[in-house]
């Protein structure tokens, strides 16, 4: 009720909720920490840390913007655009893989009066398809390996 009511931000309103369930002790302090020692979510905070740092160093924007060019046609920046991060996700988590193309790839678009949609979404979902090739690709998949591996 309180995600709906958007009280709070969602890691606000998540934490608040289990520190008061901890508190009144429904929630033991073993189950509680239980999902922060996942394998999977400590993997999927070091590859949003690792992501930053290609952020900071430009790599990616350089090399973004030589893939899109200026004057392509949209097909050709549309298949670009989907290769590379199919490509990558493979081997990066798409989630911070889409944060990082997501600005290049608007600001490309306004740049050459284009509707950011007609790049955006595909990215979306070249992401997607590319990151199910490996288990690092999806956040879904780092969790699931998590809680396999604890069985």
């Amino acid at each position: 009720v309180l995600l709906f009511l958007e009280v709070g931000s969602p890691e606000q309103v998540l934490m608040g909720t289990l520190s008061i369930l901890w508190n009144l002790r429904i929630v033991s302090t073993d189950d509680a920490l239980a999902g922060f020692s996942n394998s999977g979510l400590v993997s999927i905070g070091a590859l949003f840390i690792v992501m930053h740092a290609v952020d900071k160093s430009r790599v990616v924007d350089y090399a973004a913007r030589r893939i899109l060019g200026s004057h392509l046609r949209d097909r050709t920046v549309l298949f670009r655009v989907c290769f590379s991060v199919f490509a990558l996700s493979g081997f990066c988590n798409n989630t911070p893989l889409v944060v990082l193309f997501m600005p290049i790839v608007r600001d490309w678009a306004r740049t050459n009066q284009r509707a950011p949609s007609t790049f955006l979404i595909p990215l979306s979902y070249a992401a997607i398809m590319g990151g199910m090739l490996t288990t690092i690709g999806t956040s879904t998949n780092l969790l699931v390996n998590g809680l396999l591996e604890k069985q």
